[in-house]
């Protein structure tokens, strides 16, 4: 049954959404990236509850302790390498990378993090779902009720469609919901956006600090590694994630003295942790700078009109679409939240609809501008506008379904 409730959940976030309330990047962050850190968590998991992440080399010195004793405590206790062997010749000076005599505690650098990945990972990658989760809470569905039926193109009675459009266009346009449209989306999506960022910056530093400062330049030494035909860069990945390290164990002798035995550990867990962190090292790096293009692309929505009328423009990509200057006379009588608000409508209803909506926009606010001319100023005309200018744009339904005809 839990195995059952476990993939119940893995559906349920898999599955697509009832409505688009976000952007590509918005998708990286908490579906791609929290997807990759929960997979590796998984892997590094199985690897060490169903493989044998260490083994350690035992010998008659250590009896009566078992090997599995030995393999434990090393476990537990973490392992370490040499510093001052990292830089040695392979086969002439030491045995392996990171191994060799030392003298004192100085000379050597503990391995502990091995034991925290699985859980390291799992926290991480709630992380990157946090953002999102917290923008959904504050959407709460509203873009789904909004959009009613309109992101299907044929409807069973045209005066539903029409009235549906009419009821979408007068949410807009209606002053009554402008405090509405102030209160929730675009300063709620912007707090999720910077979020998104700082805590990709906060986990790539983390992780350096969790790996005792070689994250920040690990993809770069791993390049200079692969492209390195004369063998002079060691293998970052040994250096960062040892495979081979020591291990040391006292026991009391036969003589009830204190003795001390180094034994060499395998840590075969190290083979999935390295490849594993050369894939974050790469994806969170470019997420991070997809993040920040991403926010300088919000602050010229913010501050460019143009912009926002260039991305509403681009939601009914018709040949014959709104000119820009049509388009411009809509944006200009709507609030930054409630072109906000429309640009995510229009990424969740057909094209053709989207088309028809912004067009009985404009005929609202033309009807409404030419009536209200002479009595009321850019504010007020928000505040006032009267059935009478449905009523109008009923009566010249039939110019709409003129330009219907024209994208179909």
């Amino acid at each position: 049954m839990v195995l059952l409730e476990t993939f119940g959940h893995l559906k349920k976030f898999l599955s697509p959404p009832k409505a688009v309330i976000d952007n590509i990047v918005h998708v990286m962050h908490y579906r791609w990236t929290t997807m990759l850190f929960m997979a590796s968590c998984t892997l590094v998991s199985l690897s060490q509850f169903f493989g044998n992440p260490i083994q350690c080399i035992t010998n008659d010195e250590v009896k009566p302790f078992t090997e599995k004793f030995i393999n434990t405590y090393c476990w537990i206790q973490s392992t370490f390498s040499v510093k001052t062997a990292w830089n040695k010749t392979i086969g002439v000076d030491i045995p392996y990378p990171g191994i060799d005599k030392h003298l004192n505690d100085e000379q050597i650098v503990y391995h502990a993090y091995y034991q925290w990945v699985g859980i390291i990972l799992f926290i991480q990658g709630v992380t990157f779902y946090l953002p999102h989760a917290l923008w959904k809470q504050k959407e709460s569905g509203r873009i789904a009720k909004l959009k009613l039926n309109l992101d299907k193109i044929f409807f069973n009675n045209e005066n539903e469609r029409r009235e549906q459009l009419k009821s979408v266009a007068e949410y807009f346009l209606n002053h009554q919901n402008r405090f509405y449209f102030t209160d929730w989306p675009l300063n709620w999506f912007i707090v999720a956006e910077i979020g998104q960022f700082v805590n990709i910056i906060v986990q790539i530093c983390l992780i350096d600090k969790f790996l005792g400062g070689y994250f920040h330049q690990y993809g770069p030494d791993i390049y200079r590694f692969i492209t390195d035909y004369n063998n002079e860069h060691m293998n970052p990945m040994v250096r960062v994630f040892p495979r081979v390290t020591k291990c040391t164990f006292r026991m009391f002798g036969s003589s009830g003295t204190l003795e001390r035995h180094d034994t060499m550990c395998i840590l075969s867990i190290n083979i999935v942790n390295e490849k594993i962190y050369v894939c974050l090292w790469f994806w969170l790096y470019l997420l991070a700078i997809i993040t920040g293009l991403s926010l300088i692309y919000r602050l010229l929505i913010l501050f460019n009109q143009n912009f926002r009328s260039k991305r509403i423009q681009k939601q009914i990509n018709f040949d014959d679409s709104l000119p820009h200057y049509r388009i411009d006379f809509i944006i200009q009588h709507l609030t930054i939240d409630q072109w906000f608000t429309l640009n995510l409508l229009l990424k969740n209803i057909d094209p053709i609809n989207g088309y028809e909506l912004l067009l009985m926009m404009e005929k609202i606010l033309k009807t409404s501008s030419n009536h209200h001319h002479h009595h009321m100023n850019g504010h007020d005309f928000h505040s006032k506008i009267s059935q009478s200018s449905y009523d109008q744009m009923e009566m010249d339904s039939g110019n709409v379904d003129d330009e219907k005809m024209k994208i179909t």
